[in-house]
């Protein structure tokens, strides 16, 4: 079943491995977007495919593409999220092997949450994150760009 192309280019040279993110997000009606984020590089590509579309007009089909943009929900891009991830890693440096085990833990749960894509587990995974550096004496700012450690 053919549903359409997307071209992702920019890609740099290097070893295979190199992680390229694809989010599809659809509706009812038949219509897929098709999102890429190429990490390395920042770009991002995007196309909406309605060859499927129960929707024939263009405005139905621009009405239901911008209700697709209601459901997405990306923490992974979100400055502060990344911010909060590099506070939390610098505080590993700073407490002791057996506080860092459960630290790191902390900060891959958080980690996987933003890839999920559910606010609910995304919330509950933040507060985890900044629960156990404040358990740690390190409360973490996010209005603060210092990041006093």
């Amino acid at each position: 079943l053919f549903l359409g192309t997307m071209k992702v280019t920019g890609i740099p040279p290097g070893p295979s491995g190199k992680p390229v993110h694809l989010r599809f997000t659809y509706d009812l009606n038949g219509i897929l977007e098709v999102e890429a984020f190429v990490p390395e590089t920042g770009k991002k590509f995007k196309t909406v495919l309605t060859q499927h579309a129960k929707l024939t007009s263009k405005v139905d089909i621009d009405a239901a593409v911008k209700n697709l943009q209601k459901l997405k929900f990306y923490p992974r891009d979100d400055v502060k999220n990344q911010h909060l991830v590099r506070y939390a890693e610098r505080v590993i440096g700073e407490v002791s092997p057996f506080q860092r085990d459960e630290l790191e833990s902390s900060i891959d749960y958080f980690e996987q949450s933003m890839a999920s894509g559910d606010p609910e587990y995304f919330e509950q995974a933040k507060q985890n994150l900044l629960t156990a550096l404040a358990a740690l004496g390190f409360c973490y700012d996010e209005d603060d760009q210092e990041f006093q450690v």
